[in-house]
């Protein structure tokens, strides 16, 4: 039971790890589009 409880608590870390990168590479990426659009209303 114990081992199956560690085994767990190491997959939800994955996920919200994996979840948290997901949410940083959207953010990047909207980031880089409001970035270029700015910079294509300045030129």
């Amino acid at each position: 039971m114990n081992f199956y409880l560690r085994l767990n608590v190491k997959d939800t870390m994955k996920s919200k790890i994996h979840v948290s990168i997901n949410q940083a590479l959207i953010k990047l990426s909207k980031l880089k589009e409001f970035l270029e659009l700015t910079n294509g209303v300045t030129k």
